[in-house]
């Protein structure tokens, strides 16, 4: 079970949502920040906060997903959305000040929050079907290479 929960394939496929969620993370704010501030500067400080709250928020969905492994799509996506908005929330917003913490402040928090996770979902998705589509291509030529050898026969 060990061997199998850290292996390379899955430890990759984390840290590749992890700098989805963060390019996601990053172009939202910034057209936010342009649309209302009409602002395109860059605070390196907070891009740094945002990598290492997507970091954290895909090692404890690396974890979560193994636990809920066997559920239903809808039970994963809710865990997802709770894995996301404790740290969105704790981390980002009681820690690092990124929001006020009013009511609007937590409503466009939980919006970017959204927006970001559908955006890592369809990006994931079109990663998945792409390799799902390599992986068929392969056994269809390694079908037809053994029919093809048969025929000969």
């Amino acid at each position: 079970m060990f061997k199998e929960m850290f292996s390379v394939k899955r430890i990759l496929y984390y840290v590749f949502i992890c700098c989805v969620s963060f390019t996601a993370l990053v172009l939202i704010l910034s057209v936010l920040n342009y649309g209302i501030n009409h602002s395109s500067s860059v605070n390196y400080f907070y891009i740094m906060q945002y990598f290492s709250v997507c970091f954290l928020i895909s090692l404890v969905m690396f974890f979560t997903d193994k636990l809920t492994e066997n559920s239903s799509k809808l039970v994963n996506m809710i865990t997802h959305i709770a894995d996301i908005t404790f740290w969105v929330f704790g981390l980002g917003g009681f820690v690092y000040n990124w929001f006020p913490l009013t009511a609007l402040g937590f409503g466009i928090a939980f919006g970017v929050l959204i927006g970001v996770y559908i955006l890592t979902c369809v990006v994931m998705y079109l990663f998945d079907k792409k390799w799902v589509d390599d992986v068929n291509k392969i056994i269809m030529k390694q079908r037809k290479v053994r029919q093809d050898g048969k025929k000969d026969n």
